[in-house]
């Protein structure tokens, strides 16, 4: 079989068939050089997707996550799997919990004890399966119901260190008087240079237990006039929405400057006040009368 090479010489050939160097031809070299362009395109997607979490908080959270889910991987392989055909995660917690349970009361029935040595040279007796799984289960409650406020008391803690200037924010008070970190009270200043200059409007930021996992829910008392913001008060913006740019990583101090760049620049994709977005689409001159109205309006609130 004859193999056939670009003539240099040959000035009717196509310039891709011409020889570039050592017997390669240009659509050769092409597509090497496509080849190696896509090969480092797909390397850097995939360091990006599996980037290193930002925080130390981040990675300890990812790594118990995981120990967390690998032993209650564990413990659902006990479970018959005619069984877990019919059952949802709530009812496959709830079988876990029952199994631990007779596990439990089987161990102390049995005595059948594991000594463990303690400071004052006493051998303690405890069950070595239920304190291992105990420490399981406790694990799950106390995530959803410890991580909130531990968060919000170090959010507490770094913006009374420092935070941007004209901003207010503190957890309420309870009717005894403590602190209710779930519930904090927010003021945010209107940005200089804009209609919203001189009002300082009043934010009620509301966490679940579930925080940081979910964002809080922002609103706005009184309601403003506003295109992303609803008559109830509620802020509607893509940083405060979990399926689109929210992140457990968002501090309260970023949320509050998300929403003052809001103000004035709303989102017309998104509205969520047909008053407002109509007005401001319509009549800007009209919008911006009501907005500083509504500043001066709120100028004087006291904090």
């Amino acid at each position: 079989m004859a193999t056939f090479y670009a003539n240099p010489n040959d000035t009717n050939e196509p310039w891709i068939e011409k020889s570039a160097f050592n017997g390669f031809r240009n659509w050769h070299v092409m597509f090497f050089c496509f080849s190696g362009l896509t090969t480092l395109v797909i390397l850097i997607c995939c360091c990006v997707k599996f980037r290193i979490p930002r925080t130390k908080q981040e990675i300890e959270g990812d790594y118990r996550r995981k120990k967390l889910a690998e032993k209650f991987q564990e413990r659902l392989r006990m479970i018959q799997n005619h069984d877990m055909d019919v059952l949802d995660l709530q009812q496959a917690l709830k079988l876990i919990q029952e199994d631990f349970d007779q596990e439990n009361a089987k161990i102390q029935e049995e005595t059948v004890l594991e000594p463990r040595q303690v400071d004052d040279g006493e051998n303690e007796q405890q069950p070595k399966f239920a304190k291992k799984f105990a420490d399981i289960m406790l694990a799950s409650k106390l995530q959803s119901q410890s991580t909130a406020p531990a968060r919000l008391a170090e959010e507490r803690k770094a913006w009374r260190k420092e935070h941007p200037f004209g901003f207010v924010a503190r957890p309420s008070k309870s009717p005894d008087g403590s602190l209710n970190l779930m519930n904090w009270e927010c003021c945010i200043p209107g940005k200089k240079g804009t209609p919203w200059e001189g009002g300082n409007y009043k934010l009620r930021m509301l966490f679940k237990d579930e925080y940081p996992s979910i964002p809080p829910k922002c609103k706005f008392e009184p309601p403003l006039f506003h295109p992303n913001v609803y008559p109830s008060g509620t802020v509607c913006l893509s940083l405060l929405d979990e399926e689109k740019d929210w992140r457990p990583a968002i501090t309260i101090k970023q949320i509050l400057l998300g929403i003052q760049d809001l103000l004035n620049e709303p989102n017309v994709k998104d509205p969520a006040q047909a008053e407002a977005y109509t007005i401001y689409c319509q009549n800007r001159l009209e919008y911006e009368k009501r907005v500083r109205a509504q500043a001066r309006a709120m100028s004087q609130q006291e904090w």
